[in-house]
């Protein structure tokens, strides 16, 4: 089942307002290609899905090679009101001068640098401290991956990180274990609070 078809059904199950986003990777190679953009445009009209319900998670690498067409083809999809994120950040190329290039919505902390928190890693912490204020500074929102304890959440917090994700929360969800879930604690259209982040399917 294709991730707008997805989307479309939980639309008619539990309405557009409690419908959780979904993110989808694409590779370097797509984005070179160009074609991705007008498959998802494609989808997203043929299954009459919100744009705002999806969201693209490209890596640093991505952005290296043929910046122009890649700087395209997230122009585009910025255009249709998809988000773009930036996953697994600061293991990568990236520079400040890449990021203001760039139309990047959200940073993904990568989880390397989460998991020094709770070990009271001095310098993951203010790795971690830079990276949400330049996050900030840019606009950007920024999600802390590979949160796995109340401690490490408590710290992001008082930090002021936008999002966590990580086990913490849940384990990843297959579409039918999380319709079940949406079902069962989520009263039908009203809105969605519990799932706001978005971040159950990985």
């Amino acid at each position: 089942m294709s991730t707008c078809q997805q989307l479309a059904l939980w639309i008619v199950q539990f309405g557009v307002d409690n419908c959780p986003y979904i993110s989808i990777n694409i590779s370097p190679i797509q984005l070179e290609q160009g074609n991705v953009v007008q498959e998802i445009e494609q989808a997203l009209e043929q299954y009459n899905v919100p744009s705002k319900l999806l969201a693209v998670e490209i890596t640093e690498s991505a952005l290296i090679n043929k910046k122009d067409t890649v700087k395209q083809c997230l122009s585009r999809l910025k255009y249709l009101g998809v988000r773009i994120f930036l996953d697994d950040f600061g293991t990568g190329y990236s520079s400040l001068s890449l990021l203001q290039d760039f139309t990047i919505d959200v940073l993904k902390i990568d989880r390397s640098f989460i998991s020094g928190i709770e070990s009271n890693n001095t310098n993951s912490q203010q790795l971690v401290k830079a990276i949400i204020n330049m996050g900030q500074a840019l606009n950007m929102k920024v999600v802390a991956e590979g949160v796995e304890n109340e401690n490490t959440l408590s710290w992001l917090q008082n930090e002021n990180c936008h999002l966590m994700q990580g086990y913490y929360f849940s384990r990843p969800l297959s579409s039918e274990k999380l319709s079940n879930y949406l079902t069962k604690y989520l009263p039908i259209k009203k809105p969605l609070a519990m799932f706001a982040s978005g971040y159950i399917i990985t």
